[in-house]
């Protein structure tokens, strides 16, 4: 309990006192673990069979230690795997879990398997009743991103254009999808955004060889 209050910022924190308790909730889970995995108690050995646990585990990682995140973010999915509805034979895994552990891949410049863990989410949230729309949001646009930075132009474009298709009033989804369209007439786009408005100022890539940059704009998690 203290390991995941301490997890979460907290209103009224300075910085210091934040990363203070990001340390200390990062000690206390490293505790439970190992307590867990190596006790023969069965109530003790289920307390590590956390799939949450083990993704504030993973989002205390993220933004230090990619393979300490990645490892806690399979592990959450090894646990929260259950039956899909349309067939129990398949396991299926909380899209969130799959996006973020998605985002710890795209990151890691795996842009395969960052493209199939986006893709399941998607494929999982949308056959969900449960209302995902958010998260479908967040998912397409990373997958976007995914095939941008692979060079593939038409279905990034495609993706875009179904994100906006949905919301319109997406800003980041409305510059990349122009960033994409410049590309695939070798044009280079400067984004920025000025007093709350998207602006795109557009500039001639002369250079015969010249590489299109990438998108500043990172990949994004999806909360708990």
């Amino acid at each position: 309990m203290l390991a995941s209050l301490c997890a979460h910022p907290r209103p009224g924190l300075s910085s210091a006192e934040t990363a203070a308790d990001r340390k200390r909730s990062r000690e206390l889970f490293e505790k439970i673990v190992r307590l867990t995995s190596s006790s023969k108690i069965p109530s003790i050995k289920a307390l590590g069979e956390d799939w949450q646990m083990h993704a504030d585990i993973a989002r205390l990682w993220q933004s230090d230690n990619l393979e300490r995140a990645g490892k806690a973010y399979l592990e959450a999915a090894r646990i929260e795997v259950k039956p899909s509805p349309s067939d129990p034979t398949i396991g299926v895994v909380d899209p969130r879990l799959s996006n973020n552990l998605g985002v710890i891949k795209h990151l890691e410049s795996d842009l395969v398997a960052a493209q199939r863990c986006y893709q399941d989410a998607i494929t999982v949230a949308a056959s969900s009743p449960i209302e995902n729309d958010g998260i479908i949001t967040t998912v397409m646009y990373n997958l976007a991103r995914v095939y941008e930075e692979q060079g593939d132009v038409s279905k990034a474009r495609e993706a875009f254009d179904k994100l906006l298709g949905k919301h319109p009033e997406y800003v980041d989804g409305t510059l990349l999808h122009l960033y994409t369209f410049m590309c695939a007439v070798h044009l280079t786009i400067i984004c920025a955004l000025s007093k709350g408005c998207a602006c795109a100022y557009v500039v001639l890539d002369e250079s015969p060889g010249g590489r299109v940059p990438q998108h500043p704009r990172g990949p994004r998690v999806t909360a708990r």
